[in-house]
Formats: C-alpha cells, structure tokens, sequence
C-alpha cells in the first residue's frame, strides 16, 4: 500500500491502517536532519502525480517550527496535507541529530501525514500511545522485522476511537 489520497472525514483510521499506507522502510541514509528527511521522502512509496520536493519542503518547514524529536531516539516529523494519509515508519542507517527533547541522536522516524486536522490529531494520538507501550517501543528501538513490528501494531493500536 501507499500513502493515499484523503480518507472519510467521518472514519477514523487505525494506527495499523496508517503505517500499512505509508510502509516500512530500512536503512536510510542521512548524516544530518535534512539529508535524512530528504533520502526517507526517496525512499517511501507516495501517490503518483505527487511532487515529492513540495512534501520535503512541508516537512522541513514543520521542523524548522520545532524538532519533532521526542526522545528516546525516535522523531515524528508530521504534516497536514490535503492530498495524501499515512505514517511511515524509517529506519536510519544512523543516528542523527534532530534536536531531540532529550538530546539524543534519532534513528527512528514515524514520518505521518493526514488530510484534515481531524485525522492528522487521531492518528497522532494514537502513535503516541503506541509509544508508551513498554513493548511496542521495544520492538521499535530493536528495528524490528515488519510482521513483528505490525504483531505489536494491532496488538497497542486496534482501537478506532
């Protein structure tokens, strides 16, 4: 799957929806923030006619804003966007600098964009429960295999609401 073009208003999606859009992705290259975001917008699957210099630029500006660094090496660079819907979960090759909340290094980016507001706060939401999960997180930090990665998914993330 892909990321897509816009979802119903009225259905949320489920974490796992999201990332099954968006794909799993190792292994990306970047020795800082902006090559890193440049090689994951590369590597990751988007709707054809979409130009993904205009997505690299959204996202840069977002963090330009602020770091998406959460910690615990882990960055959400996340965008609305009218056009498509999805996370993709990257893998870097190495860690980079992305000015963390906690001044680590990231190797690790949910890279999540949303349709409306609406969805983009849902999924979001979601994402950062997920990530509170003691066991989902390990299964992130250890860069699993992606049937693992989507046990865990369902497993923390199959509640639409």
């Amino acid at each position: 799957m892909q990321l897509t073009g816009a979802d119903n208003e009225n259905v949320m999606p489920t974490l796992g929806e999201a990332i099954k859009r968006g794909g799993i992705y190792y292994n990306i290259g970047g020795n800082d923030k902006s090559s890193a975001l440049r090689n994951v917008i590369e590597a990751i699957r988007i709707p054809e006619g979409m130009d993904r210099e205009t997505l690299l630029g959204t996202i840069l500006k977002r963090e330009s804003q602020g770091s998406t660094g959460i910690g615990d090496g882990i960055a959400v660079p996340h965008v609305v966007s009218g056009r498509v819907s999805g996370i993709a979960l990257c893998f870097l090759e190495g860690p980079v600098d992305f000015l963390a909340v906690d001044n680590e290094p990231v190797h690790t980016l949910f890279i999540m964009v949303s349709p409306t507001a609406r969805i983009h706060l849902h999924l979001l939401s979601r994402l950062m429960f997920a990530l509170k999960d003691p066991v989902f997180m390990k299964t992130v930090l250890d860069h699993s295999e992606e049937s693992r990665i989507f046990e865990e998914i369902e497993r923390v993330g199959k509640y639409r609401r």
